[in-house]
């Protein structure tokens, strides 16, 4: 999915409120496709941005964490509950980012629009 996003002319960012999470992006060989891994805030998001070194305003935010997704824009995505499930959630994030990236306001029920206008720059 991530090579299909990069293709599709996306720039993927990783964040994790566990810190930088490249030992997880490698060992998915996922590094390709991936233009930085940077420590999620976890509150106070957009004035926390630069306290991580983000310098790009998200455009759009794929997050098990409602709050941020709330905040930013985006889709709330499924906690993974293990490896029985099947895990077709990245097919249903891609439908909701094509029609976002079209212009159009995505009507899946997890989509959330931004909050606030989007600042010019990160603070």
């Amino acid at each position: 999915m991530f090579e299909r996003l990069v293709n599709d002319g996306h720039r993927l960012f990783v964040w994790s409120g566990e810190g930088e999470r490249w030992e997880v992006v490698r060992g998915h060989e996922l590094e390709p496709f991936v233009s930085g891994v940077y420590e999620k805030p976890i509150h106070d998001y957009e004035a926390r941005l630069s306290v991580f070194g983000i310098t790009e305003y998200p455009d759009f935010v794929i997050d098990d964490y409602p709050e941020i997704v709330r905040v930013f824009g985006g889709v709330k995505i499924l906690w993974y509950a293990g490896r029985y499930r099947p895990d077709d959630e990245l097919l249903t994030v891609y439908d909701i980012i094509q029609e976002f990236a079209a212009g159009g306001e995505p009507s899946h029920p997890r989509y959330e629009r931004r909050r606030d206008p989007r600042p010019d720059v990160a603070k």
